[in-house]
């Protein structure tokens, strides 16, 4: 799981092209939402061109759509780490976008997602370019 800011998303062939504050981009068939509680939604370009076409906000819902994928999920409070790891258990990779050092997401949930082998955060605009290292 990675964690950044995501300031852009195209299409690009089969693929959504995630760009992230620091510059870098990733590729994927999904990028999972996790914005909180309530729908929020980034406000970023393509965002709301590809909302139900590979933009989700319900890993629940969704999840099985992403059998054997690499996702994004953008958010770092309980709900982006729930909604994290309940995608591991579909997606091969799912890489976990947060602005800040740390997740905000209760004790518990940061525990899961460490030991999950499923899952990445980037923090930092080195740890992004290390997604596709993922075993």
């Amino acid at each position: 799981m990675l964690m950044d800011t995501a300031t852009n998303i195209t299409i690009d062939g089969d693929y959504l092209q995630i760009t992230g504050d620091g510059g870098d981009s990733y590729r994927g068939k999904a990028v999972i939402m996790a914005a909180g509680s309530s729908l929020r939604t980034l406000g970023i370009p393509g965002e709301e061109e590809f909302n139900r076409r590979g933009v989700s906000h319900c890993a629940t819902c969704d999840g099985p759509m992403y059998m054997g994928q690499t996702v994004a999920v953008v958010g770092g409070g309980d709900s982006a780490a729930d909604e994290a790891l309940t995608l591991t258990e579909y997606a091969d990779r799912v890489i976990l976008f947060h602005r800040s050092d740390e997740l905000d997401a209760q004790s518990v949930l940061r525990e899961r997602i460490a030991a999950s082998p499923r899952l990445r955060c980037a923090t930092t605009p080195r740890s992004l370019r290390s997604w596709a290292k993922m075993p």
